[in-house]
């Protein structure tokens, strides 16, 4: 009798503590939808492995827009690269939207004159974008000139 006891009161033990364990995991793990919005790809390790499914460069290359896709979180953010540090300043508007799917509010970032070593540019990444069953363009504005990518989905899993 004792040892079935015991049985239960670990399995009541293991119930109550799931709902606890929930809440303990990152919705970025598993969540493709608006509630990882605004998280940032680098601290969600959302980076790692990303692609680029849509980019659009000036036309003398100085600055680039990119949307990147993690497959692993489900989510895309926009990324831009400037050759030039004068640009930075110049740089007034760099975002990602849905276009299709749920609405969002816009995520966006400002370049700084933080250069990186590894793109040999200087960059922002805007938050995420939960990617579930959404189109996406990025845009990003630099001297007066808009850059805007093609309309984008997230590739099939």
């Amino acid at each position: 009798m004792e040892n079935k006891g015991v049985s239960f009161r670990k399995y009541a033990l293991a119930a109550a503590l799931a709902p606890m364990l929930a809440l303990a995991v990152p919705a970025v793990a598993s969540a493709a939808d608006s509630s990882v919005d605004g998280q940032s790809p680098y601290a969600n390790n959302c980076a790692s492995g990303a692609t680029t499914i849509a980019d659009k460069s000036s036309d003398d290359g100085s600055v680039k827009i990119e949307v990147r896709y993690s497959g692993t979180c489900g989510t895309a953010w926009a990324r831009v690269q400037l050759k030039n540090e004068s640009d930075v300043a110049n740089t007034t508007n760099v975002d990602i939207h849905r276009t299709q799917g749920e609405p969002t509010t816009p995520q966006s970032c400002s370049v700084t004159d933080d250069k990186s070593d590894s793109l040999d540019a200087y960059t922002c990444y805007t938050g995420i974008i939960g990617t579930d069953n959404a189109q996406f363009v990025a845009t990003a504005t630099v001297n007066g000139t808009t850059l805007t990518t093609d309309p984008v989905s997230a590739p099939a899993q």
